[in-house]
């Protein structure tokens, strides 16, 4: 900005005039803004005025002096986005074709696991973590073979099965919310009545005896009830006449081990005896031809077996018996109006929930850290409750609480870090058992050894360097919890390290 002001005449001491013209200029100050917007961590700077503006100090106002003598202002105003982290993590069944895409990737049953990084509108990545799990289905059949009019029924799923009703399938969700496919076969066999007719003459002292019961012209009628040691019954009509000589057939369809003999002319028939021919004479002259055949089938006898999960509501009726997880096992002999007994051997389990704990206590700062789930449990994240799948399909519940103290390493007596669970899943984290001193120990006497929760040995060393993978004999053992003890002499020390431990395995 100019300022002209017109000219003036001034008279000097001299008598001469002096014209003098005036003009100011006023120059205008500055305003200018510093902007930028990035990423955490993008490690960004700017210097104004001497001052510096990144991350740690990312606004503020600067006041610059031109070459003119005016004031330049500069308003600073830096951000940074954060970098998010998201997890996406889904626990179904198998075959419930649950998908999902992700970044033009498409997870599911068959590609259950990865990490996708989508870049935001602010040049910001954003990494999902994608976890599918898929439980299995699964499956039992309820078998049975028994005999017509022998009442036995199940109830499965609330559907009652019998003889009108002998065959069908059932799904039953269990714990774990995927489906128990369970298949029922129910078999009834024809009942038998048998009966023994005789035709015989007055006087020809023809006799049987049939369950204890003789049977003879003073008693030529009746009917015996006959179990065998295997349960099955026969009904055995007993009806004789004495009268002329004839030909009589005694023939016999009964159990094995049903017990039933006849004596015929002094001779005994029976399961080891069958055939054979008896020609009996009477008082009166009247003879009796007696051909015997005896046949005896083998027993009839099924089981039921069931194995699930602790908790899963399954439950079966036998013969008016419920079995279910509080009345697991029994036998139930079952008898048609034919006599025919089945027997039914019930067997079923009932896999409990693992219950284990993790705990540990170390120093803060030793870097301690266990792998369970997908989930890191470290000084940062100490606490939690994971639930894992055994290799039985049921549920483990791992309770996990670790804690870290202030610890005066001077004071330690040759420290020993011992960790209580591995998962050797080459992951790099806790995937060997090993032990830890503190630099200045010397060990001069070394004894370790692993047992399972039976006290068999698995694993020993005397090794103070040694680790163990969870392997057996060249074979990874299943996940469970097993019991070290070990031994530990330090040179110096004033007295030997021992210690006895629960570790857990998980995979």
């Amino acid at each position: 900005m100019s300022l002209i002001h017109p000219g003036r005449s001034f008279t000097s001491q001299t008598g001469c005039d002096s014209i003098v013209n005036v003009q100011l200029d006023f120059m205008a100050s500055v305003a200018g803004t510093e902007s930028y917007s990035g990423c955490s961590g993008d490690g960004y700077a700017v210097t104004i005025n001497g001052t510096i503006y990144n991350e740690l100090n990312p606004s503020g106002v600067e006041v610059l002096t031109s070459q003119n003598g005016c004031d330049s202002i500069v308003t600073i105003n830096l951000i940074f986005q954060n970098i998010v982290s998201v997890t996406h993590s889904y626990t179904g069944c198998a075959g419930d074709g649950y998908a999902l895409v992700i970044n033009g990737n498409v997870y599911n049953e068959s590609n259950p696991n990865g990490v996708e990084v989508i870049s935001g509108t602010m040049g910001c990545d954003t990494a999902v973590t994608i976890q599918l799990v898929f439980q299995p289905i699964r499956s039992a059949s309820i078998s049975y073979v028994g005999c017509e009019g022998d009442d036995y029924e199940v109830v499965v799923n609330g559907i009652l099965y019998n003889a009108f009703n002998p065959q069908g399938t059932e799904i039953m969700t269990a714990l774990n919310g995927c489906d128990s496919v369970i298949t029922i076969s129910l078999s009834f066999l024809t009942g038998t009545q048998h009966g023994i007719q005789y035709t015989g003459c007055v006087g020809d002292n023809y006799s049987i005896i049939v369950n204890g019961t003789v049977y003879s012209e003073s008693n030529p009628t009746g009917m015996e009830w006959l179990t065998g040691s295997n349960g099955c019954d026969s009904v055995v009509t007993v009806n004789m006449v004495f009268g002329n000589q004839f030909v009589v057939n005694e023939n016999y369809a009964g159990c094995e081990g049903d017990g039933y003999s006849i004596l015929v002319n002094g001779n005994l028939y029976d399961e080891q005896h069958p055939l054979g021919m008896e020609n009996i004479s009477g008082v009166s002259g009247c003879d009796t031809l007696v051909y015997i055949d005896l046949l005896f089938a083998p027993a009839s006898t099924s089981s039921f077996t069931y194995s699930g999960c602790a908790g899963d509501g399954f439950s079966i009726v036998v013969n008016g018996t419920t079995y279910d997880e509080q009345h697991p096992n029994g036998v139930e002999t079952m008898t048609t109006v034919h006599g025919c007994d089945s027997t039914i051997m019930v067997a079923m389990t009932f896999v409990d929930a693992d219950s284990n704990s993790i705990s540990y206590t170390g120093c803060v700062g030793d870097g301690y850290a266990v792998m369970i789930n997908g989930t890191s449990y470290n000084e940062s994240n100490p606490i939690g409750t994971e639930m894992v799948q055994t290799a039985d399909g049921c549920d483990s519940i791992i309770q996990i609480a670790l804690i870290y103290e202030d610890c005066d390493v001077q004071n330690l007596d040759c420290a020993v870090f011992i960790p209580n669970v591995i998962s050797p899943n080459d992951d790099g984290i806790n995937d060997e058992f090993s032990f830890g001193y503190a630099a200045s120990c010397e060990v001069t006497d070394f004894r370790v050894a692993l047992f399972d929760r039976w006290g068999s040995e698995l694993y020993s060393s005397t090794d103070p360097s040694f680790t163990w993978n969870g392997e057996f004999k060249g074979k990874q053992l299943p996940p469970g919890v097993f019991v070290y003890i070990a031994e530990i002499y330090f040179k110096d020390a004033s007295a030997p390290f021992g210690q006895e431990g629960d570790l857990t395995l998980i995979r």
